[in-house]
């Protein structure tokens, strides 16, 4: 059997593939950002606590602790590929039985500390 046929096709060359890589994250500058993690105590809510993901400034999930559950578990999948200020933007000053606060309000408090802001 002739296996270099097969091989000739198959294999490319260590600086090809350099190539190609190097092009990629060029192409694609944000895809090697590590995902950060965070954990922001709220205040004036029935949760406890929010685990943030970010990569960048996208948020890759929100995990509550405590609060209503059906409510935050639908946060954190409506937020999760979103950026983190579009996120502010919609959830920030919402409030919950006149507490002056709620649990989307914490999110958009823990993702402003988190971003820095």
């Amino acid at each position: 059997m002739n296996f270099r046929c097969a091989r000739k096709y198959s294999d490319t060359s260590d600086t090809e593939n350099t190539i190609r890589f190097l092009l990629f994250v060029y192409l694609h500058p944000n895809s090697f950002e590590m995902a950060k993690k965070f954990t922001y105590k709220t205040q004036g809510t029935c949760s406890k606590s929010i685990e943030i993901e970010l990569e960048g400034d996208i948020v890759k999930s929100v995990r509550f602790e405590g609060g209503c559950h059906g409510n935050t578990q639908g946060i954190g999948l409506l937020t999760r590929g979103m950026q983190a200020a579009d996120v502010i933007a919609r959830l920030e000053g919402i409030d919950c039985k006149g507490r002056g606060t709620s649990c989307p309000d914490q999110l958009a408090k823990a993702l402003r500390q988190a971003l820095g802001q």
